[in-house]
């Protein structure tokens, strides 16, 4: 008779599981992030229904994408605020199972509280230069950065780092209550509530501020220093130690040259 055959494919490899998303330790803000991890086998191939996955120990359905040879899966609840586990094993068509993957990350949806305190909660102040007392906690992650405002908007302040103090910050130069506003965010990404604090500011005459100098200590025999006022169009003079005040001049800065050492 005609000759028969028939194919035996021998399959002992388990299927490769690759990068996965979010990453590990990874911040996310939102509590419904998509998941998926690249599952691939060259041979059998990827069982969609032999994939046991959970999260947080409770398991859920996810899907497997042939064309894109990803495992997908889309939180139908919100996850839970702070760290989530997510455990992964992937059969083949023949059985053969991955070993046990495992890895969590971050949801933090919740923004920073905080505050603002100027001067210390003094009422009036007659320096348009105050101290600024700041503060703030998150729930979840870390606080990271802080911007502050003179007028609430918030459209060319910069942020910057955290930290709790912000010393000789610029309040409007027009006498009258005067407000402070501050905004800060989280390592997710979430900004808080705007906070305020107010002070009276009473302007009797302009405040001068040195705005840069030589450091504490330092090899060089010249130093340069800058300075501004409150207000424009002031004058300014200066002294040394113990030596006379210079004339009045516009000049906003003064280099002395032959320092002694001190």
């Amino acid at each position: 008779g005609e000759v028969a055959s028939f194919e035996i494919w021998i399959d002992r490899a388990s299927p490769v599981v690759g990068s996965y998303s979010p990453l590990k330790g990874s911040i996310l803000s939102t509590d419904k992030p998509t998941i998926t991890i690249s599952a691939t086998d060259d041979k059998s191939g990827v069982n969609p229904d032999a994939i046991d996955m959970a999260i947080n120990k409770s398991s859920v359905a996810a899907a497997y994408d042939d064309k894109a040879q990803n495992i997908v899966y889309i939180p139908s609840t919100p996850l839970s605020e702070g760290d989530n586990v997510v455990s992964l094993e992937v059969s083949d068509l023949v059985g053969n199972k991955t070993s046990l993957l495992v890895w969590s990350f971050t949801v933090d949806t919740k923004g920073p509280t905080g505050y603002i305190i100027i001067n210390n909660q003094d009422a009036v102040t007659n320096s348009v230069y105050v101290n600024l007392a700041l503060g703030a906690s998150d729930s979840t992650t870390e606080v990271q950065s802080m911007v502050i405002s003179n007028d609430g908007v918030f459209d060319t302040e910069q942020w910057e780092s955290f930290k709790t103090k912000k010393e000789n910050w610029m309040l409007t130069p027009i006498s009258g209550t005067r407000k402070v506003y501050i905004k800060f965010k989280d390592m997710a990404g979430n900004e808080s509530e705007i906070s305020s604090d107010t002070i009276e500011l009473i302007i009797i005459a302009p405040d001068t501020i040195i705005t840069s100098g030589p450091s504490l200590l330092t090899k060089s025999k010249e130093a340069l220093f800058t300075f501004k006022a409150s207000v424009e169009d002031c004058v300014f003079r200066w002294k040394f130690d113990d030596e006379e005040w210079s004339d009045w001049s516009k000049d906003t800065s003064v280099t002395r040259k032959d320092l002694k050492e001190a």
